[in-house]
């Protein structure tokens, strides 16, 4: 049973194997014959056709001449950032070739800290400083510890 424009123009493509994308409806009123305006949701019975004219899509239609390109999902990690004092913890998805700079900002918004005060180490003793122009996949690092020196409180991101 037919029941949107769009059920009816993929049914009168079907036998002919037409491909619906490559079509369009034209349809026509009982009454006059002027053309419908329509929604491609549009219920048929409220529309009153009388004539359904299956067209070509026109030469200059961009879906038609444009080929679609396969979007290549970008790979992210899960940094699980924990509270050291009071034991929370959050999640920031983040890209393992982004710069740690870059990823910072998300990390002091997830947490309520200032991206001013934040600063990056590689132990929890903080000597280690770690350079934030690098990214995680350069560093090679799993474990990084955040330090928030106007607060005085240490927090460990892992990566999962």
């Amino acid at each position: 049973m037919l029941r949107t424009v769009t059920d009816l123009l993929v049914e009168l493509c079907g036998p002919y194997r037409l491909s619906p994308d490559g079509h369009t409806l034209e349809l026509l009123s009982r009454d006059d014959a002027s053309p419908l305006q329509y929604g491609p949701s549009t219920p048929l019975g409220a529309l009153g056709a009388g004539t359904a004219l299956l067209k070509p899509r026109p030469a200059g239609d961009d879906r038609l001449e444009k080929p679609m390109q396969p979007v290549v999902p970008e790979q992210t990690v899960r940094l699980t950032v924990n509270y050291s004092r009071a034991r929370k913890k959050t999640v920031v998805l983040a890209s393992p070739r982004v710069a740690l700079q870059a990823l910072l900002p998300d990390i002091c918004n997830e947490c309520e800290l200032d991206v001013h005060h934040t600063a990056l180490f590689g132990d929890a003793s903080e000597t280690e400083l770690l350079d934030t122009s690098c990214s995680l996949s350069e560093l090679g690092v799993k474990e990084v510890y955040a330090v928030d020196r106007s607060r005085g409180f240490v927090l460990t991101l892992l990566l999962s």
